[in-house]
Formats: C-alpha cells, sequence, structure tokens
C-alpha cells in the first residue's frame, strides 16, 4: 500500500483535517500527498512519501499532517507542486 488512511479519505465533500487546527490558506494536492500553508505561515504535508516529496527528511508514508520545518524560517505565500505525471 502506497497510502495510508487519512480521517478524510473517501469524503466527498470538503472535510475539515482536524490535526491542522488552524486555518488554511493555500492547498496544494498531488496525486498521493497534500501541502497546505496555515495562517501562522508554516507549511504541512502527509500522504505518501516514497521520494520524500513531502520534504520532511524521510521517506516513510505519513498520514496525519506533519510541518515542513526546512520551510520554518521563510516567507511562504503559495505552494505549487509539479510531477514528472504533471508534466
Amino acid at each position: 500500500m502506497y497510502f495510508i488512511q487519512t480521517e478524510v479519505e473517501g469524503q466527498k465533500v470538503p472535510t475539515m483535517v482536524r490535526a491542522l487546527r488552524h486555518r488554511v490558506i493555500d492547498v496544494s494536492m498531488g496525486k498521493h500527498h497534500t501541502a497546505v500553508i496555515l495562517e501562522l505561515g508554516t507549511v504541512w504535508a502527509f500522504g505518501r512519501n516514497l521520494e520524500g516529496q513531502l520534504g520532511v527528511g524521510e521517506t516513510k508514508p505519513v498520514n496525519a499532517p506533519v510541518e515542513v520545518k526546512s520551510m520554518a524560517k521563510e516567507n511562504i505565500v503559495v505552494i505549487i507542486q509539479e510531477t514528472l505525471d504533471d508534466v
């Protein structure tokens, strides 16, 4: 299995991700992962991570949002994801 089930998997309508706890400013979704910017300016990601696409320093899947600490000192205002499948 490439993706661990999350609390919102399979939902057909927008569903709050309770673990985020703050308002989402921007979101970008890949085929198997998601990244968000919270109103605090922090970047969080979750999902399949086999190629390290979450930016959290490892390649294990993450089923709950985890802060991308390498971006903590940056002024991030928008997230855009691309994969080789998108090009």
